[in-house]
């Protein structure tokens, strides 16, 4: 999904062999390499709800519940609420209100604040120049990149 905000899509065999997925799935460590090696800037980022509403400007993936990643391509303000957009693994999108989306996200305190994880993914010169994309997802779990 990330790759293609940015107009790339990559076969899943592709970014499978980057991500060093195990039989315990993939780490963010993981996605973030693979991330890189098709020619994006990764950071890894401790951010709270009010941080991540400021700084927030592309998409980026969030670590869910302590138990796995989805993206989070939106945040829009409607009548004094914050509403995050979020896709997941299945391929599902979903919107949370924020005070929803704090209690998936958020899965530490620091400072008496709650906090999440998140990886800020953008793409370098190096993105563009990338031969191995192809022309269309094949796989729905494709929503990483």
């Amino acid at each position: 999904m990330i790759a293609a905000f940015y107009g790339k899509y990559y076969s899943l065999n592709i970014l499978r062999e980057k991500c060093y997925i195990s039989k315990n799935g993939v780490s963010l460590l993981g996605i973030s390499e693979a991330a890189e090696k098709i020619g994006f800037h990764t950071q890894g980022i401790k951010f709270n709800v009010k941080q991540l509403i400021n700084e927030f400007s592309s998409p980026c993936i969030l670590h869910w519940n302590q138990k796995h990643f989805v993206v989070l391509y939106k945040i829009k303000r409607k009548k004094g609420v914050y509403y995050f957009y979020t896709a997941d693994p299945v391929g599902k999108k979903i919107t949370y209100p924020e005070d929803e989306f704090s209690k998936y996200w958020c899965s530490f305190t620091e400072r008496d604040t709650r906090m999440g994880v998140l990886l800020s993914i953008a793409p370098s010169s190096s993105f563009y120049q990338q031969i191995e994309a192809c022309n269309k997802p094949e796989h729905n779990l494709l929503f990483l990149f």
